[in-house]
This record gives C-alpha cells, sequence and structure tokens, in this order.
C-alpha cells in the first residue's frame, strides 16, 4: 500500500467515527475526498484536501444543551519528502449561523492556525504552537464556504451570506506551545469539546474512544514528526522529564 494510499484510509476512518458521533447529536460531517499533489520540487508531496471539511450544527460548547447553531470549518495538510512526513498544519474557523426561512447568515466567531517549525527553528518560534487569524488561499474563500454550507443547509449558495466585519484577531502575533496538531488532531479536540459534555451515551464514547486512539496510533508511527521526537528529547534532556513550555523554544538549549 503506498503512503498516499494509507492516507486515505486514515481520512476515510476518521470520518466514519467523526459521522457517528456528529450525527448522534443532530450535527453533520462533510469531507471532501483528499489528494497528493507536488510540492516545491519533485521530491516533495502533500497531501490535503480541496475544500475544507464542514461541522454543521455543532453546539456551541460540549455542556450545551441549546439548539446547535455553529459551523467549523477544517482543514489542513501533510508535507512529506522522499515518502517521510516532514511538516504539518490545519486551519479551523468557527461560526455562528442564523436561518431563516431559506437563507443562512454565517457570522465568524474565532479562527485558528496550528503549526509547527522546522529544525532549526525560526528565532523565538515555539516548535509547535497555534495562532490566531483567518486562513487564506483558494481553498478558503467564501464561495467554497458558500458551496458547503449550501449543501449542509440545503439551500442555494446564492442565499448565504458570511459575515466576517465584526471579527478582529487582535492577538495574531501571539505563538501558544501546543502538542503536535494537525488535521487529525485537531478534528479529535473538536469532537471532545462540542459532544463531551452531553453525549455519555454508550456508542457515541465507544465512537470517541475509536477515533481518539486510532489517531494516536497514527501519531506515533507513520504521522509522527520528528519534531515531535525531538521534542521528547527536549523534555528528557533539558527538562528532567519536565513538559515545561520553555523547551518548546530552541534559545533554552543548555
Amino acid at each position: 500500500m503506498t503512503e498516499f494510499a494509507r492516507f486515505e484510509r486514515a481520512c476515510t476512518e476518521i470520518a466514519r467515527h467523526t459521522t457517528q458521533i456528529a450525527r448522534a447529536n443532530n450535527a453533520e460531517v462533510f469531507q471532501s475526498h483528499p489528494r497528493s499533489l507536488t510540492g516545491s520540487d519533485a521530491a516533495e508531496r502533500v497531501y490535503d484536501f480541496p475544500s475544507p471539511t464542514l461541522l454543521w450544527n455543532m453546539p456551541s460548547r460540549g455542556s450545551s444543551r441549546r439548539t446547535n447553531n455553529r459551523a467549523i470549518f477544517v482543514n489542513g495538510a501533510f508535507v512529506l519528502r522522499d515518502d517521510r512526513l516532514r511538516k504539518s498544519y490545519a486551519h479551523m474557523e468557527i461560526y455562528s449561523f442564523r436561518r431563516n426561512a431559506d437563507r443562512v447568515l454565517l457570522s465568524l466567531v474565532d479562527a485558528f492556525h496550528f503549526d509547527v517549525e522546522t529544525i532549526p527553528q525560526t528565532r523565538f518560534h515555539p516548535i509547535f504552537h497555534v495562532q490566531r487569524g483567518r486562513p487564506h488561499g483558494p481553498q478558503w474563500t467564501d464561495d467554497v464556504r458558500a458551496r458547503l454550507v449550501s449543501t449542509a443547509a440545503r439551500i442555494s449558495s446564492e442565499n448565504v451570506t458570511i459575515d466576517t466585519q465584526h471579527w478582529q484577531s487582535g492577538a495574531d502575533c501571539v505563538r501558544i506551545p501546543t502538542p503536535q496538531m494537525d488535521y487529525f488532531t485537531t478534528l479529535v479536540s473538536i469532537v471532545a469539546d462540542s459532544f463531551g459534555g452531553v453525549s455519555d451515551r454508550r456508542e457515541v464514547m465507544g465512537a470517541f474512544t475509536a477515533l481518539a486512539r486510532f489517531v494516536l496510533q497514527l501519531q506515533t508511527t507513520e504521522f509522527r514528526l520528528s519534531q515531535s521526537s525531538e521534542l521528547h528529547v527536549r523534555q528528557t534532556q533539558w527538562a528532567g522529564e519536565s513538559s515545561a513550555a520553555c523547551v518548546w523554544y530552541e534559545e533554552v538549549k543548555p
């Protein structure tokens, strides 16, 4: 099996578990088929999706029993060189939505970008980090968002309005240290935070456990970044087995 075939299989399995949990809570998941692209040269491959995954009709928080009114867009990419994973990143946008007959208004609530540094790191950047900020590029146009919402809401894309004017990132220069966060783990965190407080039914708990264990297995085998191994070494050798956030910075090397 090729590396990309394993990626396709992983995406299918993750979508299956995520959809099972979402539908048990009156939500839906719309994931496009993954693709493989040539990167900066012939030795580099990029695995990503032509459009973001849409998690539709999501609750605002796991402990909320109010009407679901969140639309969450997630996308990411995995960069391989010579068939070895070198880099991964993910983007997430959270919208509230209001529906009136055959029209839907989306209002941006927040947006995040999960990134990883190459080695050697950029000075003063944590090796893994998250920043607030909106993604850009052909996968993140309002036309793409409207098309996805129109499918989920079963309306014309012309009847989807997207409001981002009232949102300000404010702190997009702040990089907060994180573990290895990619498209897979971002989905796990969204599912946990969205459904963890109210979904105590056995089938939902079982699906989440299966999802998290599957992603854990991926991140400890073929989708484990060398930066994760580097971080483990730092925690062991620089901080006496501590997870102190300062070891995310290369400047603290003894």
